[in-house]
């Protein structure tokens, strides 16, 4: 990747923390915007331990295709859990566990990006990991646009 675009990528999440930081003190969403701010650290702390980023990476290998499923599973389940206290005030054990049943449907079109991969280099690991995340917590919105033919 040229180092343009890792420099540009790295000053929009700086905006996106400034942004966050902003909505922690003018909005009423507190605890939400604290929890996304925790989120985009971690992402960025990810990117630096497994990708020494902002620097260029030479790969010179990655994870296996099941590792890489493994991580993407548990990534969909996360991003469920997170779905559920994102729009719930209440917890109910069986509301939390429905969703979990059908997070293997959730990963088979992402399946279809690892095919003929022998290993997946770190930075499409993390990438696959965040699009995992983002299909956990939108999986309702996917279910309740699917209509049979």
């Amino acid at each position: 990747m040229p180092q343009t675009i890792i420099y540009l990528i790295f000053l929009f999440l700086i905006i996106s923390g400034i942004f966050i930081v902003y909505d922690i003190f003018t909005s009423g969403r507190r605890n939400v915007n604290l929890a996304i701010l925790g989120l985009l650290l971690l992402y960025i702390i990810a990117l630096m331990v497994f990708t020494d980023f902002p620097d260029p990476v030479v790969s010179l290998g990655g994870v296996s295709y099941l590792t890489a499923l493994i991580i993407m599973l548990f990534f969909i389940i996360l991003g469920m859990v997170a779905n559920y206290f994102f729009y719930n005030e209440t917890f109910n054990f069986r509301e939390i566990i429905k969703p979990l049943f059908i997070s293997p449907l959730i990963l088979l079109p992402l399946i279809g990006t690892l095919r003929g991969s022998a290993e997946i280099e770190n930075m499409q690991l993390i990438s696959l990991a965040i699009l995992s995340f983002q299909n956990g917590f939108f999986w309702k919105e996917v279910f309740n646009k699917a209509k049979p033919k």
